[in-house]
């Protein structure tokens, strides 16, 4: 019985974990790019990253990448996923961080975590058998005891690890964009010192066609003035 109330406490526990990530909101709240989950009228839930919203419609593109356009007036509740910003206040998709994110943190604190938890339950269980319980051949309390602390450890090590992967994403993106906007503005730099050149070297030319034309004026001045003088 108690086994059955310890994996009844991990059910609630996961599923409470699970629901932390989703907050309702408001039609106006939502923005493009952010993930949402919405709740039709009809009973059907519609989720994805959200393309585009107006007064009467919004466009919520899947996983399997179709879009769906859903009439506000068919939606009966809004819940998002926690908005996530690069350091110039752009946002990053769920989409994206999905596509960048590892497993690499997940493996290692799920093995880690769950021999640790293991251990420690182990521990705890003959501590509690050797306390409690008469008939020290039964180790159904011990087995119990390690079972469901592995288990509660196991997931809870597995969620620090699922969040140090979406953490070492989300970096992972910013860096990437960090570097796109520095290439970008390397570029536009090097575009512009290019005009600036390019602008210095018509200037230059204009200046040698001036003094050209200064040149062939005066010439032309003074052969005139050469012809008008009167013999000798």
């Amino acid at each position: 019985m108690n086994g059955v109330r310890w994996v009844g406490v991990v059910a609630v526990l996961s599923a409470a974990v699970g629901c932390a990530h989703w907050t309702a909101v408001s039609k106006e709240e939502v923005e493009p790019k952010q993930t949402v989950r919405l709740s039709l009228r009809s009973g059907t839930v519609v989720q994805g990253e959200l393309v585009a919203a107006d007064a009467t419609n919004l466009i919520v593109q899947g996983d399997d990448g179709r879009a769906f356009r859903v009439a506000t007036h068919d939606i009966s509740s809004i819940e998002r996923r926690p908005p996530v910003y690069d350091e110039n206040g752009m946002p990053i998709s769920e989409r994206e961080i999905a596509a960048a994110k590892g497993h690499r943190q997940l493996f290692l604190h799920t093995f880690g975590g769950t021999a640790l938890s293991c251990g420690v339950s182990f521990y705890l269980g003959s501590m509690l058998q050797r306390g409690f319980q008469e008939d020290q051949t039964d180790n159904t309390l011990r087995i119990a005891t390690t079972a469901v602390g592995s288990a509660v450890g196991a997931l809870y090590f597995a969620l620090r690890g699922d969040k140090r992967d979406r953490q070492y994403a989300i970096q992972q993106i910013n860096a990437e964009r960090l570097r796109r906007s520095e290439e970008e503005l390397n570029a536009e730099r090097a575009r512009k010192a290019q005009v600036e050149a390019e602008l210095d070297r018509l200037r230059r030319e204009q200046e040698a066609q001036e003094r050209e034309i200064e040149a062939l004026r005066k010439q032309r001045e003074a052969q005139k003035q050469g012809k008008q003088k009167p013999p000798r």
